[in-house]
């Protein structure tokens, strides 16, 4: 982690002298302390994480699955949504202790996990945003059964009515 730590250093400094330059110092400052506060949680072993995600074949055909948000989200602080066909495909990679593990097996040990149709993941389901615990934004009211298995177990479901952005590679999250 420390050639890691070196670049995102290098990094950080470059951008907090555009941001200067670009936003002012305010923005710039604000940038800086988040940073460090990063680095500090880091340092002080606050456990840190990398999901590594299914790889299938053609990025065309498999552009569904380009981050977590179009497969995985936390609705609030005992569940998540999302596929689990796509999430024992995942692996989750602690980088402090360098030990990996199946990401849905990782999920189940700590929240209990929604399960969606591949077909609707593939529609974005699941990437919604979250509001408030157990209150979320859909994109659209097409993923039927998404939605239902929402409604199952309590969670409040408000449509956006933007179907038309899940033509464009994304969904709600992906506008915030």
């Amino acid at each position: 982690l420390s050639r890691q730590t070196k670049v995102v250093s290098v990094v950080a400094i470059i951008l907090a002298v555009v941001l200067w330059s670009a936003l002012g110092s305010v923005v710039a400052l604000g940038f800086i302390i988040g940073a460090i506060a990063s680095g500090i949680a880091g340092y002080i072993g606050i456990p840190t994480f990398m999901v590594k995600p299914p790889t299938f074949g053609d990025w065309y055909e498999d552009n569904h699955i380009m981050h977590l948000d179009t497969y995985f989200m936390p609705i609030d602080d005992s569940t998540v949504i999302g596929c689990k066909e796509l999430l024992e495909k995942c692996t989750i990679h602690n980088l402090q202790e360098g030990k990996a593990q199946p990401f849905l097996k990782y999920l189940e040990e700590k929240f209990y996990v929604l399960d969606i149709p591949r077909k609707e993941q593939k529609r974005y389901a699941s990437n919604m945003l979250v509001v408030a615990p157990g209150k979320v934004i859909t994109s659209s009211e097409d993923n039927k059964e998404t939605n239902k298995i929402l409604l199952k177990h309590g969670v409040q479901v408000i449509n956006a009515g933007l179907q038309e952005i899940t033509q464009g590679f994304g969904a709600i999250h992906c506008m915030v």
